[in-house]
């Protein structure tokens, strides 16, 4: 398995932008996060698009730690209570629908991207990965959600949008950091039956921090089945 590399700026730092912007280094990891397409109220996602995007114009990347935490506060934390009451279908739900995300993480993995965690919740997924080579998250996560999507529409007799158009990534700081969006990863199901999710921890990440995994934590009570 690729070792974790963090943000460093000294390092060139690749940027690109849609309605969202997104920042990359190469091999960096990043922590991801993308979201069915009726996960949140159309008028939810435009007011706050407005206010977190004059903050950004306010606050240009690369972040100090000050801002990433002010940033983490602000907008994510808000924006994960919403995607955790699940709004929409939630068809992730369905066990047979969250297999064919698996099998197009596994199809990357080592491939075009090392994965060490995800969690795919009822209507949205975190994701820790680092591209491989020239690939970048966003043109791996691309072919996951495009190849996902096809199979979950064949699978259910739909022909509509299965993703939202755009994914939430930010590059990872360092080990601090690595550990605060696993243990996010790790405990965002908590609230959920064991059937609703699926949950992957690679071994070597296990082997290394599995002191996050306390007995009270229903993804610790199939943690062995996740590890490959």
């Amino acid at each position: 398995m690729q070792e974790p590399l963090f943000y460093c700026s000294d390092d060139p730092l690749y940027t690109s932008r849609r309605n969202l912007p997104h920042w990359s280094q190469e091999n960096r990891v990043q922590f991801v996060t993308f979201r069915l397409a009726d996960s949140l109220p159309l008028s939810v996602i435009m007011d706050f698009r407005e206010e977190r995007d004059t903050w950004l114009k306010q606050h240009p990347k690369p972040w100090s730690d000050e801002d990433a935490r002010t940033y983490y506060q602000l907008y994510e934390v808000k924006f994960e209570k919403w995607l955790d009451n699940c709004h929409g279908s939630c068809i992730l739900k369905n066990p047979s629908v969250r297999q064919f995300l698996e099998n197009a993480f596994g199809e990357c993995d080592g491939r075009k991207m090392t994965i060490y965690a995800y969690v795919i919740m009822p209507n949205h997924v975190h994701l820790l990965a680092s591209p491989i080579g020239d690939n970048t998250i966003q043109s791996v996560l691309a072919r996951v959600r495009r190849i996902s999507a096809r199979n979950i529409n064949l699978y259910s007799g739909s022909k509509g949008r299965v993703w939202q158009s755009e994914v939430f990534d930010h590059l990872v700081r360092s080990s601090h950091y690595f550990l605060k969006y696993l243990k996010y990863i790790i405990d965002n199901p908590t609230r959920l039956t064991s059937d609703a999710f699926s949950f992957y921890l690679s071994k070597e990440v296990r082997d290394m921090w599995g002191c996050f995994l306390q007995d009270d934590n229903p993804v610790s009570n199939g943690i062995s089945n996740a590890v490959r």
